[in-house]
């Protein structure tokens, strides 16, 4: 989301332009991390069984079983349009309400013609070292998102070599 906040330049369009002084990456993760912190907030009053979560990288790799499981907790039929969200263009409610009004959303709606899968993964070849921070992981956590930035912690042994009888350290220290 960053990325496209960043590449669309929305912050020329932003309510707060000329307000601030963050950059367009920082008003990006502000924005990302504010709605998803409000979104979790709401979400804690909410019985589990009246959620259900799609996550952008789950709907542009495979659309048809996500927005059929939504369809199914919608109790609504699946229509295999739905997976073609470019396909008709202002007949597909993406415009805005009146013929002059803007469009809501992402400006660039159009130019991408057709769900991207290898949108869900690029982010990851265009920035090489962290930039967000420590509250935007912890709640990406909440979502599921790791950290790629953080050496993965090496699993921990299932019985400690110093526990093990000596026949036992024999063999463990012969095998691979």
């Amino acid at each position: 989301m960053i990325r496209s906040y960043e590449k669309g330049r929305f912050i020329l369009e932003s309510l707060f332009r000329g307000r601030h002084n963050f950059t367009a990456r920082q008003m990006a993760e502000l924005t990302w991390l504010i709605s998803h912190r409000n979104i979790t907030e709401f979400l804690a009053g909410i019985p589990a069984h009246r959620q259900h979560r799609v996550r952008f990288e789950d709907i542009v790799t495979t659309p048809e079983p996500v927005l059929g499981g939504l369809c199914e907790w919608l109790e609504i039929p699946f229509v295999p349009e739905m997976t073609d969200p470019y396909k008709g263009g202002s007949e597909r409610m993406t415009d805005g309400i009146h013929p002059m009004s803007p469009q809501v959303g992402d400006a660039n709606f159009y130019k991408h013609g057709r769900l991207n899968p290898d949108s869900a993964e690029s982010w990851k070849s265009l920035y090489t070292e962290d930039f967000l921070s420590p509250l935007t992981w912890e709640i990406a956590a909440k979502f599921g998102y790791a950290n790629p930035f953080v050496p993965a912690k090496p699993a921990p042994l299932s019985q400690p070599i110093a526990r093990l009888s000596r026949d036992q350290r024999r063999v463990s220290s012969a095998t691979p």
